[in-house]
């Protein structure tokens, strides 16, 4: 896996003329950027309106990814990686990775996307955006977030760091 091919495109406004135009770059629409890594696409926000601004967002992104291989894996791959070991069943692998893909999905949309840049802050965030009706449902999803030591930024930079 190496460095993914990042594009930077426009969202644009309904009014805007060049709305069919995506790589249209003297518009005020927002920039976005656009990638595949480990058979998923991404697309986060640019936060800016100007294409050379979202150009160096562009490089700062891929600078993330060119960090040594062993801190490559994503979130959930280090931590499925880690519980796989651990002789855990695949019920709770098949569960785990339901959860660690909405956890990787929350932490993309803040633009972090190793375990290194995992912090308790960002946890806490996840856990107070569930919107499960169900007390039940919040407390298997809880256990099953917990038992996987999501909620240890520290043991997830460990599990990155060692497999």
């Amino acid at each position: 896996m190496g460095v993914p091919s990042i594009s930077v495109f426009v969202r644009h406004n309904p009014s805007c003329k060049y709305r069919d135009d995506e790589t249209w770059r003297r518009c005020n629409c927002r920039k976005h950027l656009r990638w595949t890594h480990a058979g998923k696409q991404f697309r986060q926000s640019a936060k800016t309106r100007s294409w050379q601004a979202a150009e160096e967002e562009k490089r700062r992104l891929e600078n993330q990814f060119e960090i040594a291989p062993e801190e490559k894996r994503t979130i959930e791959q280090a931590i499925i990686l880690a519980k796989e070991t651990e002789g855990c069943t695949d019920s709770m692998i098949r569960k785990l990775r339901f959860q660690l893909g909405l956890f990787q999905r929350f932490m993309a949309a803040r633009s972090k996307l190793f375990p290194h840049e995992i912090t308790a802050v960002d946890v806490i965030g996840f856990r107070a955006a569930w919107t499960w009706k169900s007390g039940l449902t919040k407390q298997k999803a809880q256990q099953i977030f917990d038992h996987s030591c999501v909620w240890r930024a520290e043991k997830i930079c460990a599990i990155s760091w060692t497999y």
